[in-house]
This record gives structure tokens, sequence and C-alpha cells, in this order.
């Protein structure tokens, strides 16, 4: 690697930077001292927590796995990944001998949000394109899209037109290499891009402001649409690290008991650990007993192929329970609309764009923010995503009729044309009729 790539690396992996932005002290990481002449000092290459888990997509993404930011975050915010209080899972010996320096860069102090998080990864993404000279493959978007169709409870035909659009579009779902003139835009990452397609594709096909879209035959895609309120109804509430932490005292009243099992397994997880219990003392022996008389283990921790099946499940009744209430749209065929007086809308047609959340309706709101916590994305980073995506489909779409019209008008030329030349020929023909007439008398 050349001074050039070292630099970045060092730039991209050091450990000065904003508390807010990493959750790690940089004057506690810079000037440790262990009653020694020498002074602990982690090296700049060390990756911070947050740069970690954009290395963990990054890897999975190059093996093809169907998986998300979003993914990342959920099992940050669950427990299920080690992020918050991450020396608890270190063997007490090693923990006991670990420096305060790493004690503190293990323990994240501020709430990882799915902004961070991101910035992390494209920063990430781009320093191995560009200094290291390492291509990232692109996402594998057939499954991530159908993985997204099951996971939001979708019909299949939200599939079908996610999977459609990006060739319309000229879309790859490969990752901007950077360095150019022009700053990368959110939809030049291949997430927003996917995340894009896919709210474009279900606002076509099932309009949130309701409204019947007559279709011309019961094949169209849009022959069925989503009953929103019943959709709104399967979509699970916030939960995780970053809701446990936001609870009070007057929110608890208004919890479902779902959500107060999970804040207990929560705050078990994080402040409650028997095998933490090591000092000496009337508290420590009443903290023990406490422990060993009512256990905190949460059931099904061990069980994680019986968990997933339970949640799959889940997801089949939720999916199954969104498509028997689909309704059904009118046809009216075109034949039908001309004789008709009154103007029909069909699917596709007073198509709404949003810009910011205020804009955005009930139904609206909650799709979009499933699909942010799906995808990784904060809501307004998502809407302005979707935005950016319709309007690529709009420059396709006046490209098209810019095509069409031009067809048209060459048309129109060629049988001007051929008219006049018919007209000419008619002429000639007279022409020669009349002469020999004239002849003959």
């Amino acid at each position: 690697m050349d001074r050039v790539s070292e630099s970045e690396s060092q730039q991209l992996f050091s450990s000065q930077s904003d508390t807010t932005d990493t959750g790690f002290d940089t004057d506690s990481t810079r000037s440790t001292t262990y009653g020694t002449k020498h002074t602990l000092i982690p090296p700049l290459s060390t990756p911070q927590l947050d740069q970690t888990l954009a290395l963990l997509y990054l890897s999975l993404t190059i093996l093809k796995q169907p998986i998300t930011l979003g993914d990342i975050h959920h099992w940050v915010t669950t427990g299920q990944l080690p992020y918050y209080h991450a020396t608890r899972h270190l063997p007490a010996a090693i923990a006991a001998r670990l420096p305060a320096t790493y004690h503190f860069a293990l323990d994240a102090a501020a709430p990882l949000t799915r902004a961070r998080l991101r910035a992390a990864t494209a920063q990430l993404a781009a320093h191995h394109q560009r200094a290291l000279g390492v291509r990232l493959p692109p996402l594998n978007a057939p499954l991530l899209l159908h993985r997204a169709v099951a996971d939001l409870a979708l019909p299949l035909p939200a599939f079908a037109a996610a999977r459609a659009l990006p060739h319309l579009l000229g879309w790859a779902f490969g990752w901007p290499e950077g360095g150019g003139a022009r700053r990368a835009r959110v939809v030049d990452y291949p997430d927003a891009r996917l995340a894009g397609v896919l709210v474009v594709a279900v606002k076509l096909l099932y309009p949130f402001e309701g409204g019947e879209r007559c279709v011309a035959g019961a094949a169209e895609m849009a022959a069925a649409v989503v009953d929103w309120s019943v959709w709104g109804e399967r979509v699970r509430g916030p939960s995780g690290y970053e809701w446990a932490m936001g609870v009070r005292e007057e929110d608890v009243l208004g919890m479902s008991g779902e959500q107060v099992d999970e804040y207990l397994d929560w705050y078990a997880e994080s402040y409650m650990n028997d095998e933490r219990v090591v000092e000496r003392g009337k508290q420590a022996d009443f903290r023990r007993y406490l422990l060993e008389t009512f256990p905190v283990e949460k059931s099904g921790k061990d069980g994680g192929e019986e968990d997933q099946q339970r949640m799959e499940k889940a997801k089949m009744k939720r999916l199954n329970k969104v498509i028997s209430t689909m309704k059904v749209q009118p046809i009216v065929t075109d034949e039908q609309e001309e004789k008709g007086l009154s103007k029909i809308l069909r699917p596709g047609e007073n198509y709404k764009r949003y810009r910011n959340a205020e804009e955005l309706p009930l139904h609206a709101k909650k799709f979009y923010e499933a699909v942010a916590k799906w995808v990784g994305f904060d809501l307004n980073m998502l809407i302005n995503a979707v935005f950016l995506t319709e309007i690529a489909l709009e420059k396709w779409m006046n490209k098209e009729k810019q095509k069409e019209n031009g067809a048209e008008r060459q048309r129109s030329k060629t049988s001007s044309k051929g008219k006049q030349k018919v007209t000419e020929r008619s002429d000639g023909d007279s022409m020669t009729s009349s002469e020999a007439s004239s002849n003959d008398l």
C-alpha cells in the first residue's frame, strides 16, 4: 500500500473523532497511563464500533447474503449482536486485565442511530474502493426484494414491479466509487435504489390515498389493492435499546404485555448478570440471593432455530391476513371507457409525491417508517431516496414520450409524402387520359 493509502486508512480508522458521532472519547484513549513509564495509545488503524459493524455488513454483501443495514441495527438494538456493554461478553479474567482505554471503547455511550451506521458504511465502502482498490460487488437485489415483500407483508405483484423498475431506469445496484467531481447523491447508493424502487412500485400499485383505480382486466398487477388500515395493524411498534432507553414512568401504563416483557428482558440483559457479582459485602450477597431466587433467564434465548421458525410462522400469518383482506378493483375495458361519460382513474394516475415527513398521510407514514427500518435509513433519508427515484422515473417517461412523438411525426411525414405521390400519380394519369381523348377526336 502506498503512502496515500496508509494515510487514508489511518484517517478512516482514527480514534480521534467526535463523541457524538461515535461514542468514543478521544482524550481518554490518547493518554492513559498505568503506573509505568509507558502510555498505552491504541493504534490509529483500530476500527471503532461503528466501523466494525460496517465491516461486518460489507463482508456479508461480498458473500451475496440478503442482509440489510436494518438487520445489523436490529441485531444491535435487540442485543443479538454485542454492541452496548460489549465488555460484559468477555470472560471475567480478560475483562479484569483489559486496559481502561478499551473498556471505554467497548462501552458505547450513545444509542446507535441508523444515520450514523449508514454514514460509517458509505465512508468505509468508498475507502475500500478508492484507496485499497477493492471492487465491492453489487447487492443481491432479487433476494433482498423477495425478503422485503415477505418481511413487509406485501403482495407478490409488488416484487415483480420493483424488479422491472431498475431495468427501465437503467439502474444497477453497485457501490459508487467516489472521488469524482460530482458528489454522490443518496440515490447513487445501492440500498437507497433498492428502497426507492420498492416504495415507488407499491405506490403505483396500491396508492395510500385510497379511491378506486379501474383496471382493464383481472390479470393486471393492480387488480386488487392492499387495505392499508389492516396492514397498519400488523406493523410492529418500536423496540430495542433505543426504545428502551427512552421509556419513562408514564409510558409503562400504555405498554402492552409483550412490550413490558421486552423491556424487562432488555433490563435484565443490560444490568443484571450474576456472573458480574464478584464484589463482597452485604449488598453483593443480597444481589446474589435475589438472582438465585428470581432467575431472569429469557425464555427461548438459546433456541435459535425454534425462534426462527416462530418468526417465520408469524410472518406468514401476517402476510396471509393482508392478502385475504385485499380489495378487488372494478374492471373497465378501454372500449367501455370510450363509451362512458365520466372520467375514470387507472393504476398509476393521480400519483402523489412527498418531499418531507409532514406531507405523508397516516398510512404512507407507517409504510415509509417500516421500509426505513427494514433497509436501515432514517425517515427523511428514505423520503429523499424515493423522491429522487420518482424524478428519474419521470425523466424516463418524458424520454419515452419524446420518442413516441418523434415516431408519430415521422409516420405522419411519411404518410403525407405517400399521399403526395399518389396525388401526383393520379394527376399524371388524368393528363394522359385527356391527351388520349383529344387524339381520338
